[in-house]
């Protein structure tokens, strides 16, 4: 070929560069296709793990354990869950730490379980037991779900510091300190007719240190200690 004489054309390139930029073209519709499917299916996934989560079971649990025992006020997971228990085992569907549910408090109407790849499953239960909200909160902080009717009841909670009294279901009277938007500080309770019922402490929004129950008459029923709640089947610390 002589300098600057045209290339000869092969009457096949065309063609086959149309055939090879169309092979592409779909190549790339079926890579979307495939990852729209594989996001579809782990939407599907996590919505059934969602489901499958066991703390409407363990709130229908704690409900009677207290119905049994209204003297007490907080249960702990060994009381609940294990062999001879009201609940034999709890089966893990996506990671979760029931534990981290624990302590139960009698008047607790909120109950969160974190999932394996953090994001949180809330319950909100109405004064009948059934469920006012169910929500979903992605690592990020975002809520799906009965997202209205959770920020209604997040927004009817008095957080501010100080002492703030609630009537549990056996009546009586709760004292608990806030700090901060926590419990943080001394929990008291007295029955109905002022007289002392229990005592435990709050630190940082978790219950750490001696709690003890006591009859109506001063006498002590039931005395334990709270450790840090546990996290991924570890004690964390406070």
């Amino acid at each position: 070929m002589k300098p600057n004489e045209p290339t000869p054309i092969n009457a096949a390139t065309g063609p086959r560069r149309r055939w090879c930029g169309l092979a592409a073209l779909l190549g790339a519709l079926a890579l979307g296709a495939a990852t729209l499917i594989a996001l579809r299916l782990s939407e599907q996934r996590r919505t059934s793990q969602d489901k499958a989560i066991s703390t409407y079971q363990i709130r229908t649990c704690v409900d009677q354990f207290f119905a049994e025992h209204p003297t007490r006020v907080f249960v702990t997971y060994d009381e609940l869950i294990g062999p001879r228990r009201p609940l034999m085992g709890l089966n893990p569907v996506a990671g979760e730490d029931y534990h981290e549910l624990f302590p139960v408090r009698a008047d607790t109407e909120l109950m969160s379980i974190t999932m394996g790849d953090g994001r949180k499953n809330i319950m909100v239960f109405g004064a009948e037991k059934y469920v006012l909200a169910f929500v979903h909160q992605s690592p990020e902080g975002k809520l799906t779900g009965a997202v209205a009717a959770y920020e209604a009841w997040l927004a009817a909670q008095d957080r501010s510091d100080g002492v703030h009294v609630t009537t549990p279901p056996a009546g009586g009277r709760f004292e608990t300190t806030w700090r901060a938007g926590v419990p943080d500080g001394p929990f008291r309770a007295t029955y109905a007719d002022g007289k002392l019922w229990a005592e435990a402490t709050y630190v940082g929004g978790e219950l750490v240190g001696r709690h003890v129950v006591y009859d109506r008459q001063g006498k002590i029923i039931y005395d334990t200690v709270f450790a840090p709640r546990r996290r991924g089947g570890k004690t964390a610390a406070p």
